[in-house]
């Protein structure tokens, strides 16, 4: 059954192939029954070196739009005001990139 929470769950798999360059899920067999189990476990990583450089708070973010659970999962709102979008978007501010760029945030 469709919900909008589904939309937050892919935006959080795109957010999370933009981040490290492949997708959550992923069989190691190229086997799709296992690929399907992982996607409705919830199964993923943030393995390393790709995840090395990516901050706590866009890894928790992905969490919360990954979440399998829907009614746990975030909702479109809870993602726009999640800290670490939040202070993406001040950063990106052409009048506040300056405090961005001496590493306050």
């Amino acid at each position: 059954m469709y919900c909008l929470q589904i939309d937050v769950w892919a935006a959080g798999v795109i957010l999370y192939i933009l981040l490290c360059g492949f997708p959550p899920f992923v069989s190691t067999n190229n086997d799709q029954e296992e690929l399907f189990d992982h996607i409705l476990t919830g199964h993923y990583e943030f393995s390393s070196p790709y995840w090395d450089e990516v901050s706590l708070p866009a890894k928790d973010l992905i969490a919360h739009m990954l979440q399998v659970q829907p009614e746990l999962r975030f909702s479109a709102e809870d993602v726009l005001d999640h800290l670490w979008l939040a202070v993406s978007l001040y950063c990106i501010n052409p009048s506040t990139l300056a405090l961005c760029a001496t590493g306050v945030f």
